[in-house]
Protein backbone atom coordinates (compact mmCIF):
# COMPACT_ATOMS: atom_id res chain seq x y z
CA UNK A 1 0.00 0.00 0.00
CA UNK A 2 2.91 2.25 0.84
CA UNK A 3 4.42 1.33 -2.69
CA UNK A 4 1.53 2.37 -4.63
CA UNK A 5 1.17 5.43 -2.55
CA UNK A 6 4.92 6.74 -3.31
CA UNK A 7 4.39 5.54 -7.11
CA UNK A 8 1.27 7.35 -7.29
CA UNK A 9 3.12 10.84 -5.24
CA UNK A 10 6.00 11.21 -7.88
CA UNK A 11 3.47 10.24 -10.85
CA UNK A 12 1.52 13.15 -9.22
CA UNK A 13 4.27 15.19 -9.33
CA UNK A 14 5.83 14.37 -12.62
CA UNK A 15 2.83 15.10 -14.44
CA UNK A 16 2.86 18.81 -11.87
CA UNK A 17 6.11 19.66 -13.12
CA UNK A 18 5.97 19.14 -17.02
CA UNK A 19 2.90 21.07 -16.97
CA UNK A 20 3.54 24.56 -19.06
CA UNK A 21 1.28 27.25 -20.33
CA UNK A 22 0.66 27.93 -24.29
CA UNK A 23 1.36 31.58 -24.58
CA UNK A 24 -0.50 32.11 -28.13
CA UNK A 25 -3.85 30.67 -26.10
CA UNK A 26 -2.83 30.79 -22.56
CA UNK A 27 -3.78 27.23 -21.87
CA UNK A 28 -2.09 24.77 -20.05
CA UNK A 29 -0.48 21.70 -21.60
CA UNK A 30 1.66 18.25 -20.67
CA UNK A 31 4.95 18.53 -21.86
CA UNK A 32 6.77 14.74 -22.02
CA UNK A 33 8.90 15.95 -24.25
CA UNK A 34 10.75 19.50 -24.43
CA UNK A 35 9.96 21.43 -27.74
CA UNK A 36 13.29 21.65 -29.55
CA UNK A 37 13.83 17.45 -28.59
CA UNK A 38 10.88 17.28 -30.75
CA UNK A 39 11.60 19.85 -32.93
CA UNK A 40 14.52 17.93 -34.05
CA UNK A 41 12.73 14.82 -33.75
CA UNK A 42 10.35 15.92 -36.09
CA UNK A 43 13.26 17.09 -38.83
CA UNK A 44 14.92 13.95 -38.49
CA UNK A 45 11.76 12.04 -39.07
CA UNK A 46 11.15 14.27 -42.24
CA UNK A 47 14.60 13.36 -43.73
CA UNK A 48 14.11 9.58 -43.51
CA UNK A 49 10.58 10.31 -45.28
CA UNK A 50 12.53 11.97 -48.19
CA UNK A 51 15.41 9.38 -48.34
CA UNK A 52 12.87 6.80 -48.53
CA UNK A 53 12.43 5.54 -51.93
CA UNK A 54 8.45 5.19 -51.38
CA UNK A 55 8.54 9.27 -51.35
CA UNK A 56 7.25 10.85 -54.24
CA UNK A 57 8.60 14.21 -54.35
CA UNK A 58 5.85 16.18 -56.60
CA UNK A 59 7.72 18.53 -59.06
CA UNK A 60 8.24 22.43 -57.66
CA UNK A 61 6.90 23.32 -61.86
CA UNK A 62 3.70 21.41 -61.41
CA UNK A 63 0.45 23.14 -61.96
CA UNK A 64 -0.49 21.65 -58.54
CA UNK A 65 2.44 22.07 -56.83
CA UNK A 66 1.79 26.31 -57.55
CA UNK A 67 -1.61 25.67 -55.87
CA UNK A 68 -0.44 24.86 -53.06
CA UNK A 69 1.98 26.85 -52.52
CA UNK A 70 -0.05 30.23 -53.26
CA UNK A 71 -2.94 28.34 -51.15
CA UNK A 72 -0.25 27.85 -48.05
CA UNK A 73 1.06 31.56 -48.93
CA UNK A 74 -2.54 32.79 -48.32
CA UNK A 75 -3.10 30.85 -45.39
CA UNK A 76 0.33 32.41 -43.69
CA UNK A 77 -0.55 36.23 -44.54
CA UNK A 78 -4.24 35.54 -42.75
CA UNK A 79 -2.02 33.98 -39.58
CA UNK A 80 0.29 36.59 -39.56
CA UNK A 81 -2.57 39.53 -40.46
CA UNK A 82 -4.82 37.88 -37.20
CA UNK A 83 -1.59 37.42 -34.48
CA UNK A 84 -1.03 41.17 -35.58
CA UNK A 85 -4.24 42.93 -34.84
CA UNK A 86 -4.49 40.53 -31.75
CA UNK A 87 -1.60 41.76 -30.18
CA UNK A 88 0.41 38.21 -31.05
CA UNK A 89 2.46 39.97 -33.39
CA UNK A 90 5.98 38.75 -31.05
CA UNK A 91 4.68 35.12 -31.48
CA UNK A 92 4.11 35.19 -34.90
CA UNK A 93 8.17 35.72 -34.98
CA UNK A 94 9.05 33.60 -32.91
CA UNK A 95 7.21 30.81 -34.73
CA UNK A 96 8.73 31.58 -38.12
CA UNK A 97 12.02 31.64 -36.23
CA UNK A 98 11.39 27.91 -34.76
CA UNK A 99 11.77 29.61 -31.21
Amino acid sequence: MKKIMIIGLATGLLAISSCSTVPLTGRSRLSLIDDSQLQQQAAVGYSQLLSDPKTKVVSSNSVETQRVKRIGANIAAAVTQYMNANGYGDQNQRLQMGV
